[in-house]
């Protein structure tokens, strides 16, 4: 369940690839630029929709894993979806990202679409992955085995630094990747 979950989520970078590119890089976008409302007014609202569309769908994942195939998702809810909402806020900056970095959602969703079915292999979403020497290596930069780590930690009482470190890490990448899109909005293709 956590690693589907994960997957499922990841495919959430659509939602801020496609909300991105139809508001701000396309016509729709020129449109709005014309208006009373700034950038950042609009950029707020299009990741909070989108933030929110990918948090009730991942909450209805959990909910539903957890009452109909009893999965155990650890003793508070509320912390669940914490992380839901972090993972979500995750997919969401990483969609936004990848496509103000390319500055066309068919490039940024492309590319996407080729990254998480191998984010999710190099996390052990597939299958069990060695965590020794370069997987390893590899393993801290996937957003999908943090998630793992923390879901996995959290639900069957791991190791709490290491469930502290991963949620670090997540709110570091969610950091740089809205900050990123905020920065990169103004680049033009050359």
């Amino acid at each position: 369940a956590v690693t589907m979950l994960a997957m499922y989520m990841m495919y959430g970078t659509g939602y801020g690839a496609y909300a991105i590119a139809q508001n701000y890089i396309e016509a729709r976008g020129e449109r709005i630029k014309c208006a009373d409302t700034t950038f950042f007014e609009h950029f707020t609202g299009l990741a909070l929709g989108s933030v929110v569309t990918m948090f009730i769908q991942g909450m209805a994942v959990v909910l539903f894993t957890k009452y109909v195939f009893d999965v155990n998702w650890g003793n508070s809810l509320f912390v669940i979806m914490f992380i839901i909402l972090t993972f979500s806020l995750l997919a969401i900056g990483l969609g936004m990202f990848t496509t103000v970095i390319f500055k066309d959602k068919y490039k940024g969703i492309g590319i996407l679409n080729a990254l998480i079915p191998l984010m999710t292999f190099f996390s052990g979403g597939f299958m069990p992955t060695g965590s020794l020497g370069i997987m390893k290596s590899v393993q801290s930069f996937i957003p999908n085995y943090h998630f793992h780590n923390i879901l996995f930690s959290y639900t069957f009482q791991g190791s709490q630094d290491s469930m502290h470190l991963s949620m670090m890490i997540l709110w570091v990448m969610i950091t740089v990747f809205f900050g990123g899109t905020l920065v990169m909005k103004e680049r033009r293709v050359a």
